[in-house]
């Protein structure tokens, strides 16, 4: 049968048992400076977390290259910026869509007045498939 664990009594250290995360005071300044770096970078820049420390968002963008479901922009593309101003992550639209920090989401799609944002499936992934240089000499 399930039994709790009881809280210790005695802290040989003399301060409380409830410290900041449960770890040592050497470590307190360390977790608050971090704390205080990631609120910060908030306020100038979006999603830093996901853009710095997020375990999950580096492993999209190493298999990013080799997605089947790509996005690609067309001609009629005239650089006019609107699809940026949706991107959650503050890319530049016109060169960073499908890079390594592009998640895909698909919020420039339909923020785009022209319509030249789309997605694609592809097989194999037309980003693995090397670019010609022009036609053979």
């Amino acid at each position: 049968m399930w039994q709790p664990i009881p809280a210790p009594t005695n802290d040989p250290s003399g301060t409380s048992v409830l410290r900041l995360w449960g770890q040592p005071e050497q470590k307190k300044g360390l977790r608050l400076g971090v704390l205080a770096a990631f609120l910060v970078l908030m306020i100038v820049s979006a999603r830093p977390f996901c853009r710095v420390a997020c375990p999950l968002g580096a492993i999209y963008s190493l298999f990013n290259r080799m997605s089947f479901v790509t996005m690609k922009i067309d001609d009629t593309c005239n650089d006019c910026g609107t699809c940026s101003k949706h991107c959650p992550l503050d890319l530049d639209v016109a060169k960073d869509l499908g890079g390594a920090d592009c998640i895909q989401c698909g919020d420039c799609i339909p923020a785009c007045p022209h319509g030249s944002i789309s997605r694609m499936v592809a097989f194999p992934s037309p980003r693995l498939i090397p670019k010609s240089e022009g036609p053979p000499a």
